[in-house]
C-alpha cells in the first residue's frame, strides 16, 4: 500500500510538471493603458501539394467521309466535331494526346488489308499548330496555374497511295503531366 501511494504521488507530480510546461503564460502590468501581453506560440504547417485535373466535355471526334479534294488538295481530313477539355492546376503542366493505334475496317466488296496507318498521321491541335500524335504521348497544350478551357481539334492525313478505302479509327487518350 505505501509502495503504491507513493507511486500515485510521483505520477501526479509528473503529470502535473508535463502539463505545467506545456501551458504558455503571459503577464503584464503598467500605471498606463493600454496594457497587453502577447504570445507567439501558435505555429503551424500546412502542405499543398501539386494538384492537376483533367476534364472532357464528352464530346468525341466525328469526321465526315473524306471527298476528293481532302485527299487531292488538302491531304487531310479536319474533324467535324471535336471534344474540349477543361484543365485545373496549381501547379505548371502539359496536356498530352496519344493514340495506341488506328484500327482499320475494309468494306467487304473491296477486300483490302490493314495499311498500318502511322499513329503520327492523327493531329491534334491544342491551340498552336497541330502536333503529330505518338504511342506515348505528345503535347498539346502548355499550362500555367489556373483553370484553363482547351478546344482540342484533330485532322487525320490522308494520301492516296497509303490509305485505302474502309473505314479508321482509334481512341485518344488525354494525360495532364505537371511540370
Amino acid at each position: 500500500m505505501r509502495y503504491t501511494t507513493a507511486a500515485m504521488a510521483l505520477a501526479l507530480l509528473a503529470l502535473g510538471a508535463g502539463g505545467a510546461a506545456a501551458q504558455a503564460s503571459c503577464n503584464q502590468h503598467g500605471n498606463s493603458l493600454p496594457v497587453s501581453c502577447s504570445l507567439a506560440t501558435a505555429a503551424f504547417t500546412a502542405k499543398v501539394p501539386a494538384i492537376v485535373s483533367l476534364a472532357t466535355n464528352g464530346t468525341e471526334y466525328t469526321f465526315a467521309d473524306a471527298t476528293l479534294n481532302d485527299l487531292d488538295v488538302l491531304h487531310y481530313l479536319a474533324d467535324a466535331t471535336h471534344p474540349t477539355l477543361t484543365a485545373k492546376s496549381n501547379i505548371e503542366y502539359d496536356i498530352n494526346a496519344s493514340l495506341a493505334a488506328f484500327t482499320f475496317a475494309s468494306p467487304v466488296h473491296v477486300g483490302q488489308p490493314d495499311p498500318g496507318k502511322p499513329v503520327a498521321d492523327f493531329t491534334i491541335s491544342g491551340g498552336a499548330g497541330y502536333t503529330a500524335l505518338s504511342t506515348t504521348g505528345a503535347s498539346i497544350y502548355d499550362g500555367a496555374r489556373g483553370t484553363a478551357t482547351v478546344a482540342a481539334p484533330a485532322r487525320i492525313n490522308l494520301a492516296f497511295a497509303t490509305d485505302p478505302a474502309g473505314t479508321y479509327g482509334g481512341t485518344i487518350t488525354f494525360t495532364i503531366v505537371a511540370k
